[in-house]
């Protein structure tokens, strides 16, 4: 796999860092990371289009400051609604606790 620049996008007060990994997609957003397996990106619709990364980050950031379980159950619906899965689908998601919150 090629080397890839991170690719930092921002709307709004919001910035998502895209990573890329030889295993998975990444991206830190605020005081969380996501971490997705690529069967999310390669979900394909009937016209042959692939989720990909513009919609992922379109889902992550309009979600940005739901609770984890809701940005799962989004991505997941989307994904459904878009197209037919090819590959497993794998979602990790870490949020870092405010100082004090434990």
């Amino acid at each position: 796999m090629a080397r890839r620049k991170p690719r930092l996008t921002s709307t709004g007060r919001l910035q998502l860092l895209r990573l890329f990994s030889t295993l998975l997609p990444i991206t830190l957003i605020d005081s969380s990371a996501r971490f997705f397996s690529d069967g999310f990106l390669e979900v394909t619709n009937d016209r042959g289009e692939e989720f990909g990364w513009g919609r992922l980050e379109r889902v992550i950031l309009e979600n940005a400051a739901e609770p984890l379980t809701q940005i799962i159950a989004r991505l997941v619906d989307e994904t459904i609604h878009f197209g037919s899965q090819r590959d497993d689908q794998t979602i990790l998601l870490v949020k870092a606790a405010q100082h004090g919150a434990m």
